[in-house]
């Protein structure tokens, strides 16, 4: 099941660590249309990180990732941006 994300999570990890770091975050809303001022973009990274962030790294890794993308992705754009295009 996991291999299935596994190109999609590759395309995100733009630095190759492993991990979508906030910075990584940032371009995925970008490549998604979303245009959201700083605070906008910091209320949800530190909403999605404590949501996701199982290892309190700062981080998602690809199992984490993977839970978000599964479990909460659309719902938790729509209870942050409820005028996002998702």
């Amino acid at each position: 099941r996991g291999a299935a994300y596994a190109p999609s999570f590759s395309d995100l990890d733009a630095d190759g660590s492993g991990e979508l770091e906030v910075d990584e975050l940032r371009e995925v809303m970008a490549h998604l249309g979303l245009e959201l001022t700083k605070g906008e973009f910091d209320h949800y990274a530190a909403a999605l990180m404590e949501d996701y962030d199982a290892d309190n790294s700062g981080s998602l890794d690809f199992w984490e990732f993977e839970k978000f993308y599964t479990h909460g992705f659309f719902s938790f754009f729509r209870d942050i941006l409820p005028s996002s295009p998702i």
